[in-house]
């Protein structure tokens, strides 16, 4: 059985979690990726609800 290497201490650190010593859950590179797709989500204007009617 072997376990991937970023669950033992055999790897160093991420220097994202270094520097933000636990203060911010998200990567720079992760926020912009989702900003990338709501943008691509809400470019199509037609899936946007204009008016809702009883």
């Amino acid at each position: 059985m072997s376990l991937p290497a970023e669950w033992t201490d055999a790897v160093a650190l991420d220097p994202f979690v270094v520097v933000s010593a636990g203060r911010s859950p998200f990567h720079l590179a992760n926020l912009a990726a989702l900003t990338e797709l709501i943008g691509g989500l809400t470019s199509d204007r037609s899936l946007i609800v204009k008016e809702i009617t009883p």
